[in-house]
């Protein structure tokens, strides 16, 4: 990926943080030192951003926004390891590490993951409007997301169909969405039609791993969408054709075809 389209990445990013500052005057940024996440917000919007070293003290402050009446988005860095189960306000919870992705489902907290670069409006503000704390995790560094052929269809705590069919159930979620698709495409061709879904959003009721699909697809029946019903196929970037091998043993059926 070119670096004008990992800038250009960026750039949308902090355009619908500024945007939504100036639409909501009690939203609030809470970050640590390092505020390279909220860059494009911090040049607009210096006046919204509340810097706070300690990690524990950060997700203190953002609780207080929230109960105090305003909106806040609180940066997660690598200094924060464990996310506590007793968050209640409602907060946007910004990670650009994996490690966070396990964190949040070890506290049961919701996590939304963009596999689209139009996906980062709808699932902020839905975020922002939810009645929990939620994880929206990006892309490190802002970079990988292809453009979101039909935005209309991102709606946070849904998930998206990909592609339609029965023959199994096929699930990605933020960099491994755009993959689920590729393989559905592919296993059509091969007269294997799957329903093929990105579970951008996640709830901690799911009991799918969100780390696990960072890497991973979900595979297997269509009529028990379940984590204890699926097997995790491992994506390797190197090897997509045997990845399409993989997933279709996988299938329900399949594994000797």
């Amino acid at each position: 990926m070119t670096n004008e389209v990992v800038a250009s990445l960026a750039q949308s990013f902090g355009e619908v943080l500024v945007r939504l500052a100036g639409e909501r005057p009690g939203l609030l940024v809470v970050s640590g030192p390092d505020t390279s996440l909220v860059s494009w917000f911090t040049q607009i919007w210096p006046e919204r951003l509340v810097t706070v070293a300690p990690a524990a003290s950060r997700l203190s402050v953002g609780q207080g926004i929230r109960r105090g009446g305003g909106e806040a988005i609180v940066v997660l860095d690598e200094t924060v390891s464990v996310l506590p189960s007793g968050l209640t306000a409602p907060m946007v919870l910004l990670s650009a590490d994996p490690m966070h992705l396990g964190a949040a489902h070890r506290a049961g907290t919701t996590v939304c993951q963009p596999g689209w670069e139009l996906d980062l409006p709808a699932l902020l503000i839905g975020a922002l409007g939810a009645d929990e704390p939620v994880v929206l995790h990006l892309p490190e560094p802002l970079a990988g997301l292809p453009e979101q052929p039909d935005p209309e269809r991102t709606s946070f705590g849904d998930p998206r169909v990909l592609h339609r069919g029965r023959r199994g159930l096929v699930i990605g979620a933020g960099p491994t969405a755009p993959v689920a698709a590729w393989v559905a495409r592919r296993l059509a061709g091969q007269q294997v039609d799957v329903l093929a879904l990105d579970s951008h959003t996640m709830g901690a009721d799911s009991g799918v791993d969100t780390e696990l699909l960072v890497d991973h697809l979900l595979v297997g029946p269509i009529d028990a969408p379940r984590a204890g019903a699926l097997d995790a196929v491992r994506v390797d970037p190197s090897d997509l054709h045997g990845l399409v091998n993989a997933v279709r043993r996988a299938l329900p059926g399949m594994a000797r075809s």
